[in-house]
């Protein structure tokens, strides 16, 4: 696991998020992306995480950087950032 210190969060709380995906997530196989979809991506280091997600039917792929799957505007997931997020899942 490679930490990211500028986000600054514990690292024993990263390890129980990290069991916590692990004893209850579902494995998913992902898909490629059509080939005009992928070239919309401005960042191909970020395809694996949309391939995911729409494999998946994912409701939601939470990231920091949405605009770097503003690409997926039509796709059947919502691209929120964490904050949007948290507040979704609350109400």
């Amino acid at each position: 696991m490679t930490a990211r210190p500028r986000f600054g969060f514990p690292a024993a709380a990263v390890r129980d998020l990290l069991r916590f995906l692990v004893l209850t997530g579902h494995a998913v196989s992902a898909i490629p992306l059509p080939a005009g979809l992928a070239k919309a991506a401005p960042d191909h280091n970020d395809l694996p995480f949309a391939e995911t997600a729409l494999a998946a039917s994912a409701q939601a792929l939470v990231t920091g950087n949405a605009r770097h799957f503003a690409f997926l505007a039509n796709a059947a997931v919502r691209v929120p950032g964490p904050q949007e997020f948290l507040w979704f899942w609350e109400t």
